[in-house]
């Protein structure tokens, strides 16, 4: 089996331990619940397919505690995207060094950290629906980065997290946000 995708309005798996028997193989896997999914917590650590490129998770209530389980960072996973959620903060330690598109939706983040610059495959970030008023700077890989997406995020243009992505972008680096996200601001792109 290559692919793995299930979408539904409402989903509810009874454990979650079909996630500690993925198979050899599989290249994608996708998990999408359009309202509410429900697997239960994490008891273990996920073990990867180094063949699996491709995860989709969309609103099954993680945590951190959960996402500590998934082990992130012992995957070769090129496109993560996960929505939904009570994360907080997002260590970017917990990421696989092969993951080149990030995607983080309505996860209740508040703070980002880690060495995000370690991630040196990853072109395209977005972080939206969110509030990352409080963030402090962080360092990116510019160099391989095309797109930052911050659009819905409560902001401040003149945070330190906000002026040091700015100074610290490729030119050849679009940085997106919306006019509601940042106060006394229009829309923009960077």
């Amino acid at each position: 089996m290559k692919y793995f995708q299930v979408t539904a309005n409402y989903f509810y798996f009874e454990t979650p331990d079909f996630m500690y028997h993925l198979p050899d193989g599989l290249e994608h896997l996708q998990l999408v619940s359009r309202k509410d999914g429900d697997m239960g917590q994490l008891y273990n650590k996920v073990q990867w397919p180094k063949s699996l490129k491709i995860f989709r998770l969309h609103y099954f209530s993680f945590n951190s505690r959960s996402l500590a389980f998934l082990k992130l960072s012992k995957s070769c996973l090129e496109e993560i995207d996960i929505r939904g959620g009570h994360y907080k903060r997002l260590n970017a330690d917990s990421l696989p060094k092969s993951v080149r598109v990030l995607i983080l939706k309505k996860m209740g983040i508040q703070e980002l950290c880690g060495s995000f610059e370690r991630l040196n495959n990853l072109n395209k970030l977005l972080v939206t629906h969110t509030n990352l008023r409080n963030q402090a700077p962080i360092k990116l890989p510019v160099s391989s980065l095309s797109l930052i997406d911050l659009r819905y995020c409560k902001l401040d243009t003149k945070s330190p997290f906000v002026v040091s992505i700015r100074q610290e972008k490729n030119k050849n680096t679009c940085l997106k946000v919306k006019e509601s996200d940042f106060w006394g601001m229009s829309d923009m792109e960077m």
